[in-house]
């Protein structure tokens, strides 16, 4: 007695206990947990609805929402198949579902007596078996079969201007379109993973940020309405230009928050002059002045070297070490700050070995007078100074001549001859 479980992947924990449980009461049970989409997922999916005795619907919000769960549904009452609702989540307006004509069974909490109801209708539904009509309904197609196809296209080699626009347009309608939670973050995700290409344009950059931006922004703004921020008197935008063309130095700037957690400044015009006063008893507050806009182009980027393009409206990712700047003049960099002074570094060994081989030459004479190998000990020892790379060498010749022609010397004294 198979049965089969559809639901929402939003759902999945209160669905697993809940197949648990029928699981308990030695019953077949299959749900789609391990499959993950496409038309062989989808193929799968239909079979296994022909194929069972019972379809167990989870009811929620969620499911509602989904258009894979419609679908399921939708198809196993085209089969005439035994239907048993059960909510596992929030079910709001119960009256204008499409199961209302049904008893559907709670199962929020879990309770005992809800999981016999449960294994009792199963069971009785599974008592009368049903036959598939000789003639197949039209099996429904492949729900979110455009975000496959999308995704495909995102992934190709190179993708032309016109080809970007098309999907960043295809994406940015879906996420209007769809209610499921669940399919409206795939698309910010198929989303971003177009906005991660290299050879993607400024202009179809900028459209993502701006489909992206409203979803960062209400997280931004509940963020600084918790803390107490006071951020709420200036729009939430990127850095722009120090100054507009037709528009006087900016005075002040506020921060405010980025989809990439970057904080920017955008550039503000100086306050009107105050009105003068009327002698209205309750005087109307004068209108804000608007911010200047600043056009789009390149121009100095504030944290670090080099231009960042701003579109128009906002800061994009795109930088250039020395691309040419399209707006106003920035503001004059600071001067360069002086090092101090830092003491020299060492001076390297010396490649001259003149001081050695003169030590070497004299501690040769030195056999014959030691005094020659005295002088070449001198050499080599200055040699050291110098950091001569041979001095070690000249220095044993020296002092070996030295002993040796002190040792000739003592020789000769001795026996009346000299050889000097």
């Amino acid at each position: 007695m198979p049965l089969f479980v559809s639901y929402s992947s939003r759902d999945v924990a209160a669905v697993r206990a809940m197949v648990q449980d029928l699981q308990r009461a030695r019953l077949e049970v299959w749900f789609d947990e391990e499959l993950r989409g496409g038309d062989v997922w989808w193929d799968e999916i239909l079979g296994r609805i022909r194929a069972s005795e019972v379809f167990v619907f989870a009811v929620s919000d969620n499911s509602r929402a989904s258009k894979a769960c419609k679908a399921e549904l939708q198809y196993a009452r085209d089969l005439g198949m035994h239907i048993v609702p059960v909510q596992v989540g929030p079910l709001g307006a119960v009256r204008v579902i499409e199961l209302a004509n049904l008893q559907i069974i709670p199962y929020v909490d879990r309770s005992v007596d809800s999981v016999i109801d449960l294994v009792s209708v199963v069971q009785e539904k599974a008592a009368h078996p049903r036959t598939l009509p000789d003639v197949l309904p039209e099996p429904p197609p492949v729900p979110y079969a455009y975000l496959l196809r999308l995704s495909a296209e995102i992934e190709a080699p190179s993708l032309t201007i016109d080809q970007q626009a098309d999907l960043v347009r295809q994406l940015r309608e879906g996420l209007e379109d769809e209610q499921d939670e669940g399919v409206r973050e795939d698309i910010r995700t198929l989303l971003r993973a177009l906005r991660r290409r290299n050879d993607l344009t400024v202009r179809n950059a900028a459209d993502i940020d701006r489909v992206l931006t409203p979803v960062a922004d209400r997280a931004g703004a509940g963020a600084s309405s918790a803390g107490g921020s006071s951020a709420t008197s200036a729009a939430p935008t990127a850095s722009a230009p120090s100054a507009a063309p037709s528009a006087p130095a900016a005075s002040t700037t506020s921060t405010a928050p980025r989809p990439s957690t970057e904080q920017a400044t955008r550039p503000t015009p100086a306050p009107a002059p105050a009105p003068s006063p009327s002698p209205s008893p309750s005087p109307q507050p004068s209108p804000s002045p608007a911010t200047p806009r600043v056009p789009a182009g390149w121009y100095p980027d504030s944290g670090g070297s080099g231009m960042r393009y701003w579109d128009g409206t906002a800061w994009t990712d795109h930088r250039s070490p020395g691309a040419p700047t399209t707006g106003p003049t920035p503001a004059p960099r600071p001067a360069p700050v002086a090092m101090p002074n830092l003491p020299a570094p060492p001076r390297a060994p010396g490649q001259s070995n003149v001081l050695s081989i003169v030590a070497m030459v004299l501690g040769v004479l030195g056999v014959f007078f030691f005094l020659f190998g005295v002088a070449g000990i001198v050499c080599a020892l200055v040699g050291r100074s110098k950091q001569e790379p041979r001095w070690q060498i000249g220095l044993w010749i020296a002092i070996g001549g030295t002993v040796v022609g002190f040792l000739v010397l003592i020789a000769s004294s001795m026996n009346g001859q000299y050889y000097y």
